[in-house]
């Protein structure tokens, strides 16, 4: 979304994840370099959680998984991603 916008190149996005720290997310590596400000990242989050669908729902619609099967991941990532919350 950020390079949709023109925040950032797709050159540099390339480059951007390859710099990227171990389990940090793509927005926390444009706000370490300062190519985004916190209030752009609320935005993108915020754009990207209202026009992405959510992944699940493909794997549901596919017949690859059952919603209680996403359910039981979705609260296993969940409780990971607590887990190693500094």
């Amino acid at each position: 979304v950020a390079g949709s916008w023109g925040w950032v190149s797709e050159q540099k996005i390339g480059e951007l994840l390859k710099d990227r720290r171990k389990g940090e997310r793509f927005g926390d590596v444009l706000l370490r370099y300062k190519i985004i400000t916190p209030f752009q990242l609320s935005v993108l989050l915020w754009h990207q959680q209202k026009t992405q669908r959510p992944i699940g729902e493909y794997f549901i619609e596919k017949g690859l998984l059952s919603e209680n099967q996403i359910k039981k991941f979705l609260k296993h990532l969940k409780d990971h991603n607590n887990d190693n919350r500094p």
